[in-house]
């Protein structure tokens, strides 16, 4: 299994955030009301938002080798949460991709310069 993020890249944190999968099953009635129910028991998937920002062409090409090694979000891989605390254990779980990655070309004279800001992983429950 693969881990994220690959080689030496850092997380970028303005572009880190996690939400729960949205599990509820909601049914509107003539009368205005909402119905709600679960769909099921178990509990919802998290999912992170994250990306990297002033990366270089090397490491540009290191994120589009680990994208096509997970089966372009087919595999599931380990993800290193960027938030555990200092000195504590590192917090891993299993997550796959759930949207393709874009890389934005953003230059700076003679440097090749990219940012990947829309990165979203799904936590195998």
């Amino acid at each position: 299994m693969a881990d994220f993020p690959p080689g030496n890249l850092k997380e970028d944190s303005q572009y880190h955030s996690m939400t729960y999968e949205d599990r509820t099953l909601r049914h509107p009635t003539e009368g205005g009301n909402l119905i709600t129910r679960p769909r099921t028991t178990a509990r919802p998937a998290r999912i992170w938002t994250t990306g990297f920002s002033h990366i270089f062409n090397d490491q540009r090409e290191a994120l589009e080798a680990f994208y096509e090694s997970v089966a372009y979000g087919a595999s599931s891989f380990t993800y290193d949460l960027p938030y555990t605390e200092v000195g504590g254990p590192i917090v891993t779980v299993a997550v796959k991709v759930i949207a393709p990655f874009t890389f934005t070309y953003v230059g700076l004279a003679e440097q090749r310069i990219w940012n990947v800001t829309d990165i979203q992983l799904r936590e195998e429950v």
